[in-house]
């Protein structure tokens, strides 16, 4: 019985990884894989994930990376070897599409013997957060999407960081005709209001291919920008045209089919949030991020499969993890108004997803540690700055609502360098455990 195919001894569970940019996707990833294989390894000598309860008594054999179909695999070793030399891991510039192979034992002595090891596989498909605010563009037409993007531009704090290229569109002569010159001049002027912004800290910035250098061939698609109502209100104006065939051409041929090929197989998401980002740019930037992410969970299909739907139902989404990241940088006294506040910027996404039946849950994680706590100084923590420098830093109370937040509230940015590492059983994480537990959940 040991020799059946490998294909039905395995169990494949396909997880969107999803996150703004800058929330840590990559570490996260590294860290994960990191944490799974040394626990396989070293189970019997020591337990860095010892909240692990669906993979008790050391059932779990081995964990490996492996490719998924055609598609580039995470690239773990090199993550690795730049925590070796203190550098974080590169921000994802790329779609991949992998497999975290989990090699366990089962929990039936019985059926250990006649099947043997049993396999799960974990499908995690990654790509930038750049892209992840480009899908709601797919319901929407180049006048609305056009409309939208100056409304966001007319307040604060968009308003102050677009006022370069509010001053172009409002100056620029629109009985010029749309060849390369004169497009590429618009488009180069909200493109440089676009990283300006990113640089500040937005997050929901459109379109991401003018944030990322997209993979070939797609790297023509992606080039237009916004056009103001008095000439979006000539609809055969011949920028109107021009802009609005790039904008569906966009849709047509990277949205549409990235939307079809990595969100229609998987049935949990997790989102990763930066709220401590959030917390050092202000209120106004919380805000934001609570808007995109309330538009995320307008992008995706969603809703529980009862049994007897599930030979014609198609795959949807019936599980969402919101995680705030890098929780080691703020203190252990204060993740619990941090929980709150997650859960108070998730709000209005929890009001949509509960319309589906979709279970929601919330956690805090670090995938990597790199603080630690002051001795009678709860507020406070030690860090090493990427400058080589060992540093202090104290912290306000955390807020437990956006709206309760001070404008002169301290919450520090920590730019702290990776731990020392050897290998990757040197890394340390906070919470992990219960992620991958979630993710576990149903398959073992």
């Amino acid at each position: 019985m040991t020799n059946l195919p490998q294909r039905v001894l395995t169990k494949t569970q396909h997880i969107i990884v999803t996150g703004l940019s800058r929330s840590g996707k990559s570490t996260l990833l590294t860290s994960m894989m990191a944490h799974l294989s040394h626990h396989a390894e070293q189970a019997q000598l020591i337990n860095k994930l010892p909240l692990l309860d669906k993979m008790a008594n050391n059932r779990l054999v081995d964990a490996k990376l492996t490719s998924w179909k055609d598609e580039k695999i995470f690239p773990y070793e090199a993550q690795i070897t730049a925590l070796q030399q203190r550098q974080w891991p590169e921000s994802t510039k790329e779609i991949s599409a992998f497999a975290l192979t989990l090699t366990l034992k089962r929990k039936n002595v019985l059926a250990q013997r006649l099947l043997g090891n049993q396999q799960l596989q974990l499908v995690i498909h990654d790509y930038p957060g750049e892209w992840l605010m480009d899908l709601p563009m797919i319901d929407q037409s180049y006048q609305d999407w056009s409309a939208h993007v100056f409304a966001q531009q007319s307040s604060e704090p968009q308003h102050s960081l677009a006022k370069a290229w509010l001053t172009c569109v409002h100056d620029f002569d629109f009985t010029l005709p749309t060849t390369p010159v004169y497009t590429n001049h618009l488009i180069e002027s909200y493109q440089r209001y676009l990283l300006e912004a990113k640089r500040d800290g937005m997050t929901r910035l459109q379109p991401g291919a003018l944030l990322l250098h997209p993979p070939t061939p797609r790297a023509t698609l992606g080039r237009f920008c916004p056009l103001p109502a008095k000439i979006l209100a000539q609809p055969d104006h011949p920028w109107v045209l021009f802009f609005a065939q790039a904008y569906h051409d966009y849709k047509q041929n990277w949205l549409l089919p990235l939307r079809e090929k990595y969100f229609k197989h998987s049935n949990k998401q997790v989102i990763l949030v930066d709220l401590l980002e959030g917390l050092n740019y202000g209120k106004h930037y919380l805000a934001e991020m609570q808007e995109a992410l309330t538009h995320l969970t307008q992008s995706f299909v969603y809703g529980k499969r009862r049994w007897y739907e599930r030979l014609h139902k198609p795959i949807s989404i019936d599980q969402v993890i919101f995680v705030a990241t890098k929780v080691d940088l703020v203190p252990i006294k204060e993740q619990t108004n941090l929980r709150a506040l997650l859960e108070n910027m998730t709000q209005s996404a929890q009001n949509t997803l509960a319309q589906h039946h979709v279970e929601v849950v919330h956690l805090l994680l670090a995938a990597i540690t790199t603080t630690k706590p002051v001795e009678n100084a709860e507020d406070s923590l030690i860090y090493k700055h990427i400058s080589g420098e060992t540093r202090q830093v104290s912290f306000d109370p955390i807020p437990t609502r956006i709206q309760d937040l001070s404008e002169n509230g301290r919450y520090p940015f920590l730019p702290s360098q990776p731990p020392l590492i050897k290998t990757a059983s040197d890394l340390h994480a906070m919470h992990l455990d219960q992620l991958i537990n979630r993710l576990l959940k149903d398959n073992l």
